[in-house]
């Protein structure tokens, strides 16, 4: 008989991203303000930070305006931070945000992190994967193991949904020519792409975000073996 698989789901590409997030980027510097009490922020990220190596880098992939790296950065003492984002605009508001001579800022994808292999203590990506189909989203995974030491800790926010597929944001959000597409997965799908790169599954939790009637999924795991 037929085989059923799901709808193949499309992403925007890249450079309508890139403008959505210039575009947004103040508005977005604000909310993300009212966010960091949340312990999502509060409690994770702290934690996260312990559990890595106090030695070496943490990336946040998708760094945004740099709120996560700046609660990051009080929670260390000498851990080199690395943010990495789409959008110059972010990317500027992040510099002085975290404002620390241990942070460096790249503009790039979540498949390019500019660091050595085996580098890295940590890389944490909250809210960035709907942006990414399958093959980008196994592309970043590969690149995080590559810049990770053993041992090392992988920190990831998705919005997760086990029915809708499609996100779409709409043009008078974004200020793009077109309205701005991302997608859906579910928990068992994300779980799976960070156990097929080669990671260890520590937690997955989930949690639902009242405000915007939305689920988000918490995976954290461990390099086992370079």
């Amino acid at each position: 008989g037929p085989t059923r698989t799901r709808p193949k789901m499309s992403v925007s590409d890249e450079n309508v991203t890139e403008s959505m997030y210039d575009n947004t980027a103040e508005g977005y510097a604000k909310m993300m303000k009212g966010e960091m009490e949340s312990p999502i922020y509060s409690e994770k990220l702290p934690r996260f930070a312990s559990a890595c190596s106090p030695k070496l880098a943490i990336v946040d992939v998708g760094c945004g305006s740099g709120d996560c790296l700046a609660l990051i950065r009080d929670a260390t003492t000498e851990t080199p931070l690395i943010g990495v984002d789409l959008s110059n605009a972010m990317l500027k508001l992040a510099n002085e945000n975290v404002d620390s001579d241990r942070a460096t800022f790249a503009h790039g994808s979540s498949t390019k992190i500019p660091a050595e292999d085996a580098s890295c203590g940590g890389v944490m990506c909250y809210f960035v994967t709907h942006h990414l189909d399958d093959d980008a989203l196994k592309a970043s995974l590969v690149e995080w193991r590559r810049c990770l030491a053993p041992n090392g800790k992988l920190l990831l926010g998705c919005w997760t949904s086990e029915t809708d597929k499609q996100i779409e944001y709409p043009k008078d959000m974004t200020g793009t020519e077109e309205p701005m597409k991302a997608v859906y997965r579910t928990q068992d799908e994300y779980k799976r792409a960070v156990s097929d790169a080669g990671f260890c599954v520590d937690s997955l939790e989930t949690q639902e975000e009242e405000m915007m009637q939305m689920t988000m999924c918490f995976i954290e795991a461990t390099l086992t073996d370079n």
